[in-house]
């Protein structure tokens, strides 16, 4: 592998993160939301891993990252809003 402060005839070289498509990881995060109707702890697990890699990945497994923090954060307003709704 090059270092990335090397001097090449076109200029400096610099090393990008490949791209690639996590489409095992999507559908593992949608995996852990299903379970957490159950347990609700890899609801947690699921919205950390789709936070990490929504910037590392391809477009189209970028837009489920996307959409799977959208659910979370959308079933934890739902969540607390009947929470509120049934104890007062």
């Amino acid at each position: 592998m090059t270092e990335p402060d090397t001097e090449h005839p076109a200029g400096p070289v610099t090393l990008q993160t490949p791209v690639v498509s996590n489409y095992g990881l999507v559908l593992t995060v949608y995996i852990l939301y299903l379970v957490g109707f159950l347990t609700g702890i890899t609801v947690l697990v699921g919205v950390v891993i789709a936070y990490l890699q929504r910037d590392r990945t391809d477009r189209i497994s970028q837009s489920h990252f996307q959409f799977q923090i959208a659910t979370f954060w959308i079933g934890l307003l739902y969540f607390f809003w009947d929470f509120e709704r049934c104890t007062f």
